[in-house]
């Protein structure tokens, strides 16, 4: 596999599980080891696929979430 970064030498850790693919093998985006095995911080909110966001990403009318599950409540009051 290419694990070459795409724009920098290293990442912080925080930048593994956060929707943005920082290597071009995509590895520190891997959905399931996302959905497995990673834990938010208590200033952000866990996407179904495992991913991290910060709050104020949550119903903005944007998905950041891979899923789109940040934005389940403006689904939700546009089907009710």
């Amino acid at each position: 596999g290419d694990d070459r970064l795409i724009n920098q030498n290293k990442i912080s850790f925080r930048s593994y599980c956060d929707t943005f693919w920082n290597f071009r093998s995509k590895v520190d985006e891997n959905r399931i080891e996302c959905e497995q095995w990673w834990k938010c911080g208590e200033d952000q909110w866990q996407c179904r696929t495992g991913q991290c966001i910060d709050h104020q990403w949550l119903n903005d009318y944007e998905w950041d979430c891979a899923d789109g599950s940040d934005e389940g409540e403006i689904f939700k009051k546009r089907i009710e």
